[in-house]
């Protein structure tokens, strides 16, 4: 619990407020409303994720826990369009007109059509991929080394091991952000996000359809763990 709130004030609490600001800025000339609407949504995330803390292991944890991932999943996007903007090569194409920003820096439309990101904007990004990074590498072997412990039951492992490559993705995502923004980076960048962005999104199908089908899926989980576990001691004796 004492890590989750640690998780909750700098991951969530900063590290949204710096996303909320990104957002206003990229957002050009932004009206009371507009902005009144955008800090609403932010509290909104910020106390459904505490509630979700406070529900975890209770029937109602599932609820909180699906709206939770239903906003990761647009930050999962959020992320795609703005290395593919700093890229210039969005599958969804870019922005074709100018758009001026309240700091008064100007998006350039490029040759690809994409829309030139002003560096306070990508400044703001990077230092939410930076803050969220720590946590979301921890997460990952954190969560690995639950899905081994022998300790827990096999459905617990399984759960553990599905959110482990969740987090996984978290990382890949936030690496990504932070490689858009070095010279040369910007492909790597995108491979990161788009991998990241995979892994994380099907982790969050298998969880929720596990769950749904009361553990229909446990089965190939395991396999896929057991398989994974195998691989990875396999790899270890020979480098031993």
């Amino acid at each position: 619990m004492a890590y989750k709130m640690l998780e909750l004030s700098f991951k969530d609490v900063i590290g949204g407020t710096l996303s909320y600001s990104a957002g206003l800025l990229e957002g050009g000339t932004v009206t009371a409303g507009q902005g009144g609407a955008g800090y609403a949504s932010f509290l909104f995330q910020l106390g459904l994720k505490g509630l979700d803390i406070g529900l975890q292991d209770t029937p109602y944890g599932n609820v909180t826990g699906i709206a939770v991932d239903g906003f990761g999943a647009k930050g999962a996007y959020d992320s795609y369009k703005f290395v593919t903007q700093l890229n210039g090569n969005s599958m969804f194409g870019g922005v074709n007109a100018q758009r001026s920003f309240s700091n008064g820096v100007q998006g350039v439309t490029g040759a690809a059509g994409a829309v030139r990101v002003p560096g306070i904007v990508t400044g703001l990004n990077v230092g939410v991929a930076a803050i969220s990074l720590p946590f979301d590498m921890y997460n990952t072997v954190s969560q690995f080394r639950q899905a081994y412990d022998s300790r827990l039951g096999e459905d617990k492992q399984n759960e553990k091991f599905v959110d482990g490559i969740g987090s996984l993705g978290s990382t890949f995502m936030d690496a990504g952000i932070i490689a858009s923004v070095i010279p040369g980076g910007q492909t790597v960048a995108v491979v990161l996000v788009v991998t990241g962005g995979v892994l994380w999104a099907g982790s969050r199908l298998v969880k929720w359809a596990n769950k749904a089908s009361g553990g229909a899926l446990n089965r190939g989980i395991s396999t896929v763990r057991e398989g994974i576990g195998k691989a990875v001691g396999w790899m270890k004796s020979i480098f031993s």
